[in-house]
């Protein structure tokens, strides 16, 4: 069942978490910043804890849920514009990333994090959108059309508002996903000292 979450308890939180960790900590862009894979879940699902923390008073979320949540989509409406302040950063615990794995592992968030804004900022500049930030599954649901509700939920919405829906990529496997739901592979672009793609998808709105 795909319902919209508009306030999280504790047990939602650690659910889409741990959906989260499961569903990113062996993409390309985590196994550079955390290569020891023993360590890289912990990681992943200490960085996915500040990052809800921080960001879900800003999230559209819908969750798919059997019994527990097994799948999320984490969206920006289009008049939501995050602008996250130190404090913020300060007060959900960001202050810990380079002393807690490391100045490396850091400059790497910062790498990606950065070129993820310039794109955005360039693809979204003269008009409203919605921005996909994160769909995540649980992996033993892959294949089985549960994204694409996921995505529908928005999509739709988006279509009736006449709205362009946004997002971004490191990992070549989304690519048939997205073009299957009508995006448009608009920008690829590849981050200076890293053999790390960033695809940008844009999604026109149809006409109902």
């Amino acid at each position: 069942m795909i319902q919209q979450l508009n306030t999280l308890n504790p047990t939602q939180k650690k659910e889409l978490v741990t959906i989260f960790t499961q569903a990113f900590a062996d993409t390309p862009a985590f196994r550079i910043m955390f290569p020891d894979e023993q360590k890289r879940f912990k990681n992943v699902f200490w960085l996915a804890t500040q990052k809800l923390e921080l960001m879900q008073n800003y999230y559209t979320i819908h969750s798919y849920q059997e019994g527990s949540i097994k799948g999320f989509s984490w969206w920006f409406a289009p008049d939501i514009k995050p602008k996250i302040s130190i404090w913020q950063e300060i007060k959900h615990n960001f202050w810990q990333v380079p002393f807690r794995f490391g100045w490396k592992t850091f400059q790497h968030m910062l790498n990606f994090s950065q070129q993820e804004k310039k794109l955005l900022l360039r693809a979204t500049a003269q008009q409203p959108h919605w921005v996909l930030d994160v769909i995540g599954l649980s992996p033993d649901l892959h294949g089985k059309g549960i994204g694409s509700q996921l995505m529908q939920q928005i999509l739709q919405q988006a279509d009736e508002q006449q709205i362009s829906c946004y997002v971004i990529t490191r990992n070549a496997r989304n690519l048939a996903f997205y073009q299957k739901l009508g995006f448009e592979l608009e920008i690829e672009e590849e981050l200076p000292g890293y053999n790390l793609i960033a695809y940008g998808f844009r999604r026109q709105p149809k006409k109902v």
